[in-house]
Order: C-alpha cells, then sequence, then structure tokens
C-alpha cells in the first residue's frame, strides 16, 4: 500500500502503548496455537485432549433440538443440546440441496476451516462438525445475547462508550483474520453475536477468502449497504475493504441509522461508488468524527488502517482502550446478555419442505463432503499443519 507514513503526534497515546503490547501477545498466541484450549460461551471443560485419544463420533441424535434461534438465506440456526454431556451449543444447519456448485461447497468448506483454526475470544468457535444424507452441521459456540443488529433495532443507537467496547473487539477480531490472510468480507451487524458476557464474537464466514490475493479477488459479494466502494466498483481489493465495513458499523452504532440517502440497493450502490458520505461534525463526538472521516475513505490506499493495524489501535477514539485487558476479557461488558431475545425463540423448529428451488439444485443430494467431519478433539492434530505461523 501507498502512502503510508508515521501517525501524527497528536494521534500517540496510551493507546498506542497498549497497541504495541497487544501485537507482541497476538503473536505470541499464534505461535501457540497447536496448544490453545477453548474460548466458549458454552458449560465445556477447557482441558487440552490427547491427539492419541479416539475421536468422538456423531450423529444427529447425538443432539437434541430445543428452538429455532435464528435463520438466513441457506441455513437455520438451533439451540441444542448434547446428550450425553447436556452441553448447550448452537446447531447450524444447511441443506445440501442449496450447494448447488462448486463455489458453494468451497465456501462451506473454508467457513469450517475458518471457524476450526481460528481460535481467538472474539472469533465464534466450531466444537463439532458432521452430515447426514442431506444436510450438512455445524455445532458452535452458544451466543445467547443476540446479534448486534437486534440490538440496534431495539435501542435505536447506543452510547460511544458502549461503541467503542464493540468496535475494539471487532478491530482484535479482523486483525487477526487479515494476519493468517482472510478477508471476512462480509462485516454486518447480523454476522456479529453478542455473548452472554457481553462480548462480541464474528461469525458466518460462509463468504470470507482465505489464502487471500489482491491480484486475483474482483469478486462482489456481501451486503450491499456494507461493501467497500473498490469492491463494488469491481477493482481488484484486499483486506481494507473490512476496515471500510466496520467504519459503517460505527455510524450506524452511534446513529441507529445508515449513513446513505435511500435505502434501495441499486442506488445505495451507485451512492457507495460515486457520492462522499457526509459526516456532521454536530452528531459526533471529535474523536469520532475522525475516526469515521479515515474509515470512510473510498480510496483503499488512504484509508485508516492501510499502513497497518497501529493506526487504528492508536487513534484517539480508541485512547481509554487497554488492548491487552481487552484482549484477555478482563475488562467487563457494561451489557451482560442473560436469554436469548423472545422474538428469537418464536419459530417452529421442524425443518420445512423442499421447495422448487431444492428440486432444481437436487444433483447434490447425498453427496459426501470430504473431509467435512470435525470434533475439537482434533485441535491438536489440524492446528500445526493448517495454521500459518
Amino acid at each position: 500500500m501507498g502512502n503510508c507514513c508515521a501517525a501524527p503526534k497528536n494521534m500517540q497515546s496510551e493507546s498506542s502503548k497498549n497497541s504495541s503490547v497487544i501485537q507482541k501477545q497476538l503473536s505470541s498466541d499464534m505461535e501457540n496455537n497447536a496448544n490453545s484450549t477453548f474460548v466458549s460461551d458454552s458449560p465445556s471443560k477447557q482441558d487440552s485432549v490427547s491427539k492419541h485419544e479416539p475421536v468422538e463420533k456423531l450423529r444427529l441424535d447425538s443432539f437434541e433440538k430445543i428452538r429455532q434461534i435464528g435463520e438466513g438465506s441457506y441455513a437455520k440456526v438451533f439451540l441444542v443440546k448434547k446428550v450425553d454431556s447436556e452441553e448447550y451449543f448452537a446447531m447450524k444447519e444447511l441443506k445440501k440441496v442449496r450447494i448447488c456448485d462448486q463455489r458453494s461447497k468451497e465456501r462451506v468448506l473454508t467457513e469450517r476451516n475458518i471457524m476450526k483454526t481460528m481460535i481467538h475470544p472474539f472469533i465464534v468457535q466450531l466444537h463439532y462438525s458432521f452430515q447426514t444424507d442431506d444436510k450438512l452441521y455445524f455445532i458452535l459456540d452458544l451466543l445467547n445475547g443476540g446479534d448486534l443488529f437486534h440490538h440496534i433495532a431495539t435501542s435505536g443507537k447506543f452510547k460511544e462508550k458502549r461503541v467503542k467496547f464493540y468496535a475494539a473487539e471487532l478491530v482484535l477480531a479482523l486483525d487477526f483474520l487479515h494476519r493468517h490472510d482472510i478477508v471476512y468480507r462480509d462485516l454486518k451487524p447480523q454476522n456479529i453475536i453478542i455473548g452472554k458476557d457481553g462480548h462480541v464474537k464474528l461469525t458466518d464466514f460462509g463468504l470470507s477468502k482465505d489464502n487471500f490475493s489482491e491480484d486475483q479477488e474482483h469478486t462482489i459479494c456481501g451486503t450491499i449497504k456494507y461493501i467497500a466502494p473498490e469492491a463494488i466498483a469491481g477493482h481488484p481489493y484486499n483486506h481494507m475493504v473490512d476496515w471500510w465495513s466496520l467504519g459503517i458499523i460505527i455510524y450506524r452504532m452511534l446513529t441507529g441509522k445508515l449513513p446513505y440517502p435511500t435505502t434501495k440497493n441499486h442506488e445505495v450502490k451507485i451512492f457507495i461508488v460515486k457520492c462522499k458520505i457526509k459526516i456532521s461534525k454536530r452528531k459526533f463526538s471529535r474523536s469520532a468524527y475522525d475516526l469515521l472521516t479515515k474509515l470512510l475513505v473510498k480510496n483503499p490506499e488512504h484509508r485508516l488502517g492501510a499502513c497497518g493495524i497501529e493506526e487504528i489501535m492508536s487513534h484517539p477514539f480508541f485512547k481509554d482502550i487497554n488492548w491487552e485487558k481487552l484482549y484477555n476479557k478482563k475488562i467487563k461488558s457494561e451489557t451482560d446478555m442473560k436469554l436469548i431475545p423472545k422474538d428469537m425463540i418464536d419459530k417452529d423448529i421442524e425443518g420445512s419442505s423442499m421447495d422448487d428451488n431444492d428440486f432444481k439444485a437436487g444433483n447434490m443430494l447425498g453427496q459426501t463432503f470430504e473431509n467435512f467431519t470435525y470434533t475439537k478433539d482434533q485441535l491438536l492434530e489440524v492446528c500445526p499443519r493448517e495454521t500459518e505461523i
């Protein structure tokens, strides 16, 4: 990236010192990934498992479905209980008939591999994966605080302190992915889940790209209102698209709204590419205004973060953040989440019947996805050879 320079003196703060500390902490964690224990909201044991122990084989009846807690375009999510241990998890269920081409299949396997190997406090962890003749299953951390979209819709907007807390955790999660050559590409409130402890976790890596190469990537993917202008325009892009999306999310958390004069997707696309987002100084604190104006820059080479994660972590908006304590969850959230929101659990857990599109894609029915099955017992064997250190 061009135009990289040292951060201005007025940006140097206690946060800058803390960011240096957390960089060392993150590097150390990557080196020790193979010996990591699991970070989970589920009440599970945290003991390391010997690679010589037999791998647990799971079936659908290994889990009891309790209720549906979410639904997307391609998957449903259920609250489930593991029968033998009585642990609670989230089960993501995908129909094979929906995965109707090679690209879709690759995305499912990429999602599985990312959640399996990217062990981080603010990234949802995969505990198990298995398949039946017609469906694929991910068994994930149970995060019972609901998604960020739900809370924005309920609260309208957040106080700046709360926004700063969530944004800082997202910065650490995104930077961790970027260090492993993964671009998230679908950062939006619906993919940011809050745990019972009030901390956030990224979920849904179906559109993420691993082994990323800027020279090869022109794919437009994600949710239009959060996609960076270089991606919408079809230009080659890199991890900087995630920092644009973070800027949009911070704007929305602070205002309760998106920064566009229209809600129509085709008009939003044109606006993002051709128009400058207007940010009013009157609506934001000085540091929040400065952060937004630097994240929402159309040219990715001039966007905050182009010169490295340090310039985001040392920005005055995050001056009160102790990055090391935040990473270790030693900073308590002011918003504890005790229960799954009621409007997320009112759907029938019975699977719906296949629709016309299912029959059109029916050639995937019964096919086996090789190397899909996984249990957390395999982590010690997997990380050394699949995680780049």
